[in-house]
């Protein structure tokens, strides 16, 4: 052995009988630790490990002073020589043993009083500790400043020495490891104690090199078979095992099984294209993530998946871990070491997570194949376990479980930004709704007949596999007095009935038990998360959830009406859309600039917004926000008018709560009344500008020029609809009340009586119709002037009125000069330019024919 000579610095090496030496024990610091060849030319002495070894040096010569000489394994051993090394393993318990007395430097214990403290150190967790303290015959514990905390077993020295011993811990260290105090006190009671028994003091340690685990027994089991790192922990252990003859026992472990704790489902529906995608990337050391909407079925691939390979390839081990929280994962590897009959995993404190990834990265085990199910938030797989050792603390969860040639990870997520914190992007599989033949397929099997609204359901479920299960489940309860068409006709009732029938929770034999089998609750456990992490996302979700379903522009949820972000800035919305995207809540468009969401995921989302008592605030910022971006229905709007039509449709499904929501919805229905009666959506435009309506006149009185204005809308609409009588009741009133609050000459009134000439004329009330639209014009002309495009408008109606007479000239001469103002402010291609050339047109072939018969 070598020693280190604590006066000189110097090493010796002893081949025979070596003189009386101290020995250490202490916890290593990888490469913080010094070397042989630090130590021999004294450098990198600001190492910590460098300091370590003097500060032995300098107790040993303080307080052992009739001993010169020190062994510590750091610098004792030349790590750079694997046979020197193998040797020393194979010696130590020997050589711990014939020390003088053993210094066990505790580096996280400060306190020597404090015996809590003292309890939980780490050197205690450490498996070549064990060793050391049981060979010793003394061990004196120091604290992190070299102060004595106390010892165990007896001074061997020179009884003259005044070596400072402290009390006696013989007894506390005993309840710590488990190891009798007998044993502590003399080694050679040893024999007493049979190989199981010495093994079990083994549990609940752990080593920097796996293989260490078994070579730290050599001595306690007296087996020398010699140290060959690289071997492997499992290698290692049954050479240990074969050497003291308890190689039967170990020879009965478990063959190659499965663990997935859920039935096959008998009736699945094969989905051939993602199921290739899985086989093909989950090659050996692959991880890929199924991730998609919760619901979209990926925990049943990923079973159905563990079943074909149980079935095809019996010798692969299938293992399913719980992956939704900490406590669930954890408890899933304990179970799996109980399946794998793990040695030492009885122990309460077993690193179990560290005895399955030996296990795991033991290509003599065979073929593996891991599920981490439901890996939705996966913070708390890149966090340090429960109870890890000092040691380890820098490892994650998920380093446990590893990546190696024999094994391969099939990981379920709804989340893609979280499973990117697993798997690369290539390795990510998306997880979409069915198509129509398979839903279809899914439904006949669960519901156990065909139907002719069978298309119809499933469409109206998008496509969710689990809301297809729970539908079936529901009508197959409530059969035969319940059919597919009757738990249609519920569905489609209104939004309450179909989030009732949605929020139902039926058992479902292949979800996990602690996993709602309710589509509505799952979705809303992904809402809550989003809400708890990025709270703006979760904001842009609930207006979302208002909007119609396909085509939601940027520009109608982007605060800044979808302006591109400076350079140099990120964008929160950017980040929203992504986490709403990888959540699989909304989808992409071929436009960039549009999302689509199923409309169960906005029920979904409104049912969790009312649960929070959240639901009309987000509704009136979503009339806010539509109200700020939809224009008037004039012809240059049309363009965009058209995109934002749809979500207005929407917003006029439902009124809103309090005095200013619904005042901006009332103009929003205004707007889109206007669109709808300009593309000949007559229905569409009454019923929105009704709303209009009564909604203002409910708010601001009969009298207000915006219930005025409202009113307008309705008759121009009935005008439309040729509802003359309906139309000329409203029009009249609002003549009336525009003149009386406003004046005779007031651009409104003069609007009101023009609608009402246009009324007259279509009734065929001519001379009234002139008398109106004679004073308007005139009252336009001196207002606004000749060329004023309501001006222009008045001429174009009293043209009409004059051509319904028979009066061409007049209506020609007219027709003309509105022509010429129409082409000169708007252009030849605006449909009001067109419409009056069209009537002058009509005008100028009557009178051509006029003249030809004359």
């Amino acid at each position: 052995m070598r020693l280190l000579n604590v006066r000189t610095r110097g090493f010796e090496q002893f081949y025979a009988d070596a003189p009386a030496y101290a020995i250490a024990s202490h916890r290593w610091a990888a490469a913080a630790e010094t070397s042989y060849q630090d130590v021999q030319k004294h450098r990198n002495t600001e190492k910590a490990g460098y300091k370590k070894v003097e500060g032995f040096v300098q107790y040993v010569k303080k307080h052992v002073p009739d001993v010169e000489w020190l062994w510590i394994d750091t610098c004792c051993i030349d790590q750079k020589y694997s046979a020197e090394l193998s040797e020393a393993v194979n010696s130590m318990f020997k050589w711990y043993q014939k020390a003088v007395v053993c210094l066990a430097y505790l580096v996280d214990v400060s306190d020597s009083e404090d015996e809590e403290e003292f309890r939980r150190s780490e050197w205690f967790r450490r498996g070549w500790t064990l060793q050391e303290l049981i060979a010793s015959r003394t061990v004196i514990f120091l604290t992190s400043d070299w102060q004595v905390i106390g010892h165990k077993g007896w001074d061997m020295g020179d009884a003259k020495s005044s070596r400072p011993m402290g009390r006696c811990l013989t007894q506390s260290v005993s309840q710590i490891t488990g190891v009798p105090d007998g044993v502590l006190d003399d080694s050679r009671r040893l024999e007493a104690f049979s190989k199981e028994e010495k093994l079990r003091w083994v549990q609940g340690r752990n080593t920097t090199r796996e293989e260490d685990m078994a070579y730290c027994l050599f001595g306690i089991l007296d087996a020398p078979i010699g140290a060959n790192y690289g071997e492997g922990a499992e290698r290692a252990r049954r050479r240990l095992l074969k050497e003291i003859g308890l190689m039967d026992a170990d020879a009965a472990r478990p063959k190659p099984s499965m663990n997935v704790p859920f039935r096959r489902e008998p009736g699945f529906i094969p989905r051939p294209t993602l199921a290739a995608q899985v086989e093909a990337r989950l090659a050996p050391a692959a991880r890929v993530a199924l991730v998609g909407l919760g619901g979209v079925g990926k925990s049943q691939l990923a079973i159905e998946h563990c079943y074909r390979v149980h079935t095809l390839r019996p010798d692969t081990w299938v293992f399913w871990l719980h992956a939704s929280n900490a406590v669930r994962f954890e408890q899933s590897a304990r179970d799996t070491a109980d399946l794998l009959q793990l040695f030492g995993r009885e122990d309460p404190n077993a690193d179990v997570l560290q005895l399955l990834r030996n296990w795991l990265r033991d290509a003599s085990k065979g073929s593996w194949l891991m599920v981490l199910d439901n890996a939705d938030d996966a913070s708390f797989l890149l966090e340090p376990p429960t109870a890890v050792a000092e040691t380890r603390r820098t490892q994650q969860r998920i380093d446990f479980v590893p990546s190696c040639e024999h094994g391969s990870v099939l990981i379920t997520s709804r989340s893609k930004s979280e499973a990117l914190k697993l798997v690369y992007e290539d390795d990510v599989v998306h997880v979409m709704p069915m198509n129509e033949e398979e839903a279809r397929s899914l439904l006949v099997s669960k519901v156990k007949g065909e139907s002719a609204d069978d298309g119809i359901l499933v469409r109206a479920l998008d496509y969710m596999p689990l809301a297809i299960a729970q539908a079936a489940a529901y009508i197959r309860e409530r059969g035969p007095r319940c059919s597919v068409q009757q738990y249609l006709k519920e569905l489609e009732q209104n939004r309450t009935s179909r989030t009732s029938l949605l929020r139902r929770h039926v058992p479902l034999p292949s979800r996990d038990t602690e996993a709602s089998n309710a589509v509505m609750l799952t979705w809303q456990i992904s809402f809550e998360h989003i809400h708890k992490t990025q709270e703006s996302a979760a904001e842009l979700l609930s207006i979302m959830s208002f909007c119609d379903r396909l085509a939601i522009q940027e520009n109608l949820i982007r605060a800044d009406g979808g302006d591109t972000d400076p350079p140099g800035h990120s964008s929160t919305f950017e980040d929203d859309i992504v986490t709403l995207r990888n959540f699989s809540l909304v989808s992409e468009t071929p436009d960039p600039r549009e999302w689509e969401m199923h409309r169960l995921v906005q029920d979904a989302t409104q049912v969790w917004l009312e649960e929070l008592g959240r639901c009309e605030e987000a509704f009136g910022r979503f009339i806010d926000r539509l109200c700020e971006v939809f224009p008037d229905g004039d012809f240059e709007n049309w363009a965009l008018c058209r995109t934002l039509f749809p979500h207005a449709t929407r917003a006029a499904e439902r009124k809103p709560v309090g005095r200013d929501a619904q005042l901006q919805w009332s103009t929003l229905l205004y707007r889109s009344s206007s669109y709808a009666s300009e593309q000949g959506d007559f229905a569409g435009a009454l019923s929105m500008a009704t709303q209009s309506m009564a909604t203002r006149s409910e708010q601001l009185g009969d009298k207000h020029r915006g219930t005025l204005r409202s009113k307008v809308m309705v008759a121009n609409t009935y005008r439309n609809q040729g509802r003359w009588t309906e139309a000329e009741e409203l029009e009249v009133e609002v003549m009336e009340t525009s003149k009386t609050m406003l004046g005779a000459v007031h651009p409104d009134t003069l609007t009101s009586m023009g609608n009402l000439a246009s009324t007259y004329c279509n009734q065929g009330r001519w001379a009234e119709a002139e008398e109106l639209e004679v004073h308007v014009l005139e009252s336009r002309k001196t207002t606004f002037g000749a060329d004023h495009p309501v001006t222009l408008t008045s001429m174009a109606g009293l043209a009409a009125t004059y051509c319904k007479q028979g009066r061409w000239t007049e209506a020609e001469a007219l027709q003309s000069l509105a022509a010429e103002g129409y082409k000169t402010k708007y252009g030849l291609q605006h449909p009001d330019t067109v419409l009056v050339l069209s009537n002058l047109a009509y005008v100028q072939n009557l009178m051509s024919r006029q003249h030809i018969s004359n």
